[in-house]
């Protein structure tokens, strides 16, 4: 199960040689539930931060293993338009802050 709209270049050969097949939904959470109850899905590939959330709120935690291994290694970005400038630098002033003063791992922590 994947993500509608992303790509997996390391699942890329797999896909093609149907090793493996590929299902797509819209949300997040429809991925952990489609697995959990559907009878024709083994795995699902997730965001490891996001999906840990989605388990915790959503009382899954020990339905699932995670694998150890990663499949992409892409870091995202906010993408602002230019009249938002000023608005950036204060998101990346007080993100260095949280970074710094542990705050940020604390809180990352509360999701794994």
């Amino acid at each position: 199960m994947t993500h509608l709209g992303y790509s997996y270049p390391k699942l890329e050969p797999h896909l093609e040689n149907e090793k493996i097949k590929r299902f797509d939904v819209a949300r997040d959470r429809d991925m952990f539930t489609f697995l959990l109850h559907g009878k024709h899905f083994d795995a699902a590939v997730a965001d490891r931060l996001v999906g840990q959330w989605i388990l915790l709120n959503d009382g899954l935690q020990g339905q699932f293993r995670i694998s150890e291994e990663t499949i992409s290694n892409y870091p995202f970005r906010l993408m602002l338009r230019r009249d938002w400038t000023d608005f950036a630098k204060q998101f990346n002033e007080e993100l260095a802050s949280v970074r710094d003063s542990g705050e940020l791992d604390t809180i990352l922590a509360r999701y794994r």
